[in-house]
């Protein structure tokens, strides 16, 4: 990021993403990542979907439960949880809670 400045990182990674070609998703998590550090929490969710990527996923969905919408959630948990590594054991982790049936862990989930 530019020092902090948000605005200018994103306005850069915009003009980047239009010539990004295959790499359009690699941006577009990015993005993400500079509106999460922005505070703007919507287009977390725009971009990090957007990205196609189970990192973007996840980082969306995090968001959606932070906002009380668990089935969109769920679907971008599922789609995270299709990668590899530690974002989908992350996202297995959040659907196990979230899917328990116990109230008191889908509640930890959602916080």
């Amino acid at each position: 990021m530019i020092a902090g400045e948000t605005a200018e990182a994103d306005a850069l990674l915009a003009a980047f993403e239009a010539k990004a070609g295959d790499k359009v998703g690699e941006v577009k998590l990015r993005r993400a990542l500079v509106a999460l550090a922005a505070g703007e929490f919507d287009q977390v969710k725009e971009h990090g979907n957007a990205s196609g990527l189970p990192a973007g996923a996840l980082l969306a969905a995090e968001v959606h439960l932070s906002d009380a919408e668990s089935d969109e959630a769920i679907r971008l948990l599922n789609k995270a949880a299709e990668g590899g590594g530690e974002v989908a054991a992350t996202a297995k982790q959040y659907l196990s809670m979230l899917e328990s049936g116990d109230q008191y862990k889908a509640g930890l989930a959602e916080a």
